[in-house]
């Protein structure tokens, strides 16, 4: 019990601190475009994007049902609406050492070790 919770304050710790790091590294468009997408739409309670609507979150977690026309064009609102967040791998804080790694234990401990001394 003692070791399972000194792992969940460490783990919730390095979580605070990475998305401080990440949250500092956003520059203020993007920190107001994704508090735009993040708002509730309370003039539509339904997930369809009309042709006139402003894209939300609930709206990019939706599935293309198929690749009609008015299908394949709500997928590059989307996309294009995702672009505009200017995330960057270097916001995110990721490195080719990352994209790299294997499934090896030894190589897990490496990565945690180098993304704590990056977020600190």
């Amino acid at each position: 019990m003692e070791l399972e919770r000194h792992i969940s304050s460490a783990h919730r710790e390095f979580e605070q601190q990475l998305f401080e790091t990440i949250y500092s590294k956003l520059n203020e468009k993007t920190k107001l475009l994704m508090d735009e997408l993040l708002s509730d739409d309370v003039e539509s309670d339904n997930d369809e994007i009309n042709d006139d609507s402003e894209i939300k979150f609930k709206h990019l977690k939706i599935n293309i049902p198929g690749a009609k026309l008015k299908n394949v064009s709500r997928a590059v609102q989307k996309i294009d609406c995702l672009k505009q967040l200017d995330l960057s791998a270097d916001v995110l804080g990721i490195t080719a050492d990352v994209i790299e790694l294997d499934n090896d234990a030894e190589d897990k401990a490496i990565l945690t070790d180098e993304l704590y001394e990056k977020s600190a």
